[in-house]
């Protein structure tokens, strides 16, 4: 389970990704963050979830646009630090199982978490939670990245490496089938390469369709998710999977290693 991944240093963790990564890509500061929650159409008086709120890095953020902010998160840890803060409610729960109430929400913010959750199922949770008309932003990671982005690459290698739980989304197949899972996009938005996201360099991803290592999307609730509903969630991007083949492995993981111990 993902969960277990971030059992013990876990606020810890995430206060270290704030600012630039290892590899020196910048990561997306409260600045980038701001930039993109205006584009959600709150009020004070509006309900908000801050799912994976962690050390509750986004609340003063998301306390500007609304007084009723609670959160949720999978370790007691994270539920233990968010409680110092004013949110309304912080709770013990994941993307996949908040343990929250159905039709609650005004919108649910989901920033740096989808990458690391079963996305199917969370997006099932997300809509459950969600009022009819209520928002959903989320940020993650494409399976579809430029094979030229090796910082991309050596990311994704190495969090597997780790036993990160890593998870790649297909994000064309989301926008084009999130109906599905009972949404519509209201807005999407495509960071190119690694590091692209803290810089504020992207393209609008429902104007064309074009690799990209990240993504942004807000999604609008509709209705409920349909019975049958496609996969848009993998283990290993598209970039990885190819180029195991091409060095003949089946498994892209001893692939990993075998690169890890060749080109360091």
């Amino acid at each position: 389970m993902a969960h277990s991944f971030f059992d013990g240093a876990y606020v810890s963790y995430w206060k270290e990704r704030v600012g630039n990564a290892a590899d020196g890509s910048k990561v997306s500061d409260e600045s980038v963050v701001s930039f993109f929650l205006q584009k959600l159409p709150l009020a004070k008086n509006s309900s908000v979830l801050d799912l994976g709120c962690g050390h509750g890095r986004l609340f003063p953020l998301l306390h500007e646009k609304s007084d009723h902010i609670e959160g949720a998160d999978v370790t007691d840890e994270a539920v233990a630090e968010c409680a110092k803060l004013p949110y309304k409610n912080v709770v013990k729960g994941s993307a996949e199982n908040t343990t929250l109430p159905s039709n609650y929400f005004d919108a649910v913010v989901a920033w740096a978490t989808y990458d690391v959750v079963e996305q199917e199922a969370a997006l099932v949770e997300e809509n459950r939670i969600l009022k009819k008309g209520g928002y959903l932003l989320i940020t993650g990671k494409n399976k579809g990245y430029e094979p030229t982005d090796d910082l991309a690459f050596i990311a994704e290698r190495n969090a597997k490496l780790k036993d990160f739980p890593n998870h790649f989304t297909d994000v064309y197949g989301l926008i084009k089938e999130s109906s599905l899972y009972g949404f519509s996009v209201r807005a999407g938005v495509g960071f190119p390469r690694r590091g692209d996201f803290g810089n504020l360099q992207f393209f609008d991803l429902q104007a064309e369709e074009r690799p990209c290592y990240e993504f942004l999307l807000i999604l609008e609730k509709e209705g409920a998710p349909a019975h049958e509903r496609p996969l848009i969630c993998y283990e290993y991007s598209d970039v990885a999977k190819e180029q195991a083949k091409e060095h003949q492995f089946d498994d892209v993981r001893q692939f990993f290693q075998w690169h890890a111990q060749n080109h360091g």
